[in-house]
C-alpha cells in the first residue's frame, strides 16, 4: 500500500506534498511510510478497498449488518474518499443480507421500559426456537441482554429445557461472565449453513453484536461495559493513533461514570423519538 500513494489518483497531490515540510496546518500526515488523515489509515484506489469494507461486513467476526454498523468500524480506522457510497452498494448487493431482510408489522402502541442507570441491572431475556440440530443437540438459542449498555449473550440451549435448567446455564455462561477474547477471525468465515455447528459459531455472533455500534446508544456494547472496543482483525497496524486512548490524566472510573450519563441522556431521547415516530402508524387494540 505504501509504494501506491505517489501514484494514486486520489492522494497522489497529497503525497507529494509531504515530502516536504508543510507550510500550512494539514489534516494528512506521513506516518511510517502510511500516509493518514487524522490518524486514519489513507487507502489507495484498488480491491484493497472493497477488501476493507467485505471483511468489516462479513467476514468472520462481522456480523453482516446494514451501512451504519458497516460504516462505523471502517471509518474509524480508514480514510476513502468516497466510503459511504462504497458501502452503501457492497451492503446492497450482499446476498446474505437480501435473503435474510426481516420485515416489520406495526401493531400496538409502542410502550417505552425504565431506563436503567448502569450496565447489567436489568436484562431482557428472549430466546431463538426452531433451529436445525446440532451434534450437541442444540436446537434452540436463548440470548440475554443488558438494556442499558445493550451488550447481549447468546447461549446454545434446547427447546425442551425447564425453567430449572435456564436457571442453571444463566448462571453458568452469564453471571461468570468474562471480559476478555482471544478470537481470531481468520479461521472462522463459516455461516449457518453448518447446520450442525451453528452454535459453535455463537461465539463470533456475539462478538459481531457487541463490537458494533447501538443506535440507542450511540457506542458499542463493549465499550459501555469496558470503556474500550477489542481489536478486528484489521486493526493491526502499528501506528500511532492518539485517538484510539484515553486521555493520560483521566481517571478510569470517573471516565466510565461520565459515559454512562452520556448514555443515560442519548437512551432517553433516542427513546423519546421512537416512541413518537413508532406511534404515528400504530393504532391502540
Amino acid at each position: 500500500m505504501k509504494d501506491h500513494y505517489a501514484t494514486d489518483k486520489d492522494f497522489q497531490d497529497i503525497w507529494t506534498a509531504l515530502q516536504t515540510p508543510p507550510t500550512v496546518q494539514t489534516d494528512f500526515a506521513n506516518s511510517d511510510g502510511f500516509l493518514t488523515k487524522n490518524g486514519r489509515i489513507c487507502v489507495p484506489m484498488g480491491s484493497l478497498r472493497d477488501f476493507i469494507i467485505l471483511e468489516l461486513h462479513r467476514g468472520g467476526l462481522a456480523g453482516h449488518f446494514g451501512f451504519d454498523k458497516t460504516y462505523s468500524p471502517v471509518a474509524d480506522i480508514f480514510f476513502l474518499p468516497h466510503l459511504r457510497r462504497d458501502v452503501h452498494t457492497i451492503v446492497a448487493r450482499c446476498r446474505t443480507c437480501q435473503v435474510n431482510k426481516g420485515t416489520k408489522q406495526n401493531t400496538g402502541l409502542y410502550t417505552p421500559l425504565p431506563i436503567p442507570h448502569q450496565p447489567w441491572v436489568d436484562i431482557s431475556m428472549d430466546f431463538v426456537l426452531g433451529l436445525p440440530h446440532t451434534q450437541h443437540n442444540h436446537d434452540s438459542i436463548m440470548v440475554v441482554a443488558d438494556r442499558f449498555s445493550k451488550m447481549a449473550h447468546f447461549v446454545p440451549c434446547r427447546k425442551t429445557f425447564d425453567a430449572s435448567n435456564i436457571a442453571t446455564i444463566f448462571l453458568k455462561e452469564i453471571v461468570k461472565m468474562l471480559n476478555s477474547s482471544a478470537i481470531s477471525g481468520k479461521h472462522f468465515g463459516r455461516s449457518l449453513d453448518h447446520t450442525t455447528s451453528w452454535d459453535l459459531l455463537l461465539p463470533h455472533a456475539e462478538f459481531a453484536y457487541n463490537n458494533s455500534v447501538n443506535h440507542t446508544t450511540g457506542s458499542t456494547p463493549f465499550q459501555l461495559v469496558y470503556g474500550m472496543n477489542p481489536r478486528n482483525p484489521l486493526d493491526t497496524m502499528a501506528l500511532p493513533l492518539p485517538q484510539r486512548t484515553s486521555e493520560a490524566g483521566l481517571d478510569f472510573v470517573t471516565h466510565m461514570q461520565s459515559i454512562h450519563e452520556e448514555v443515560r441522556k442519548h437512551i432517553a431521547l433516542q427513546t423519546e423519538k421512537y416512541d413518537q415516530q413508532a406511534n404515528l402508524h400504530r393504532r391502540d387494540k
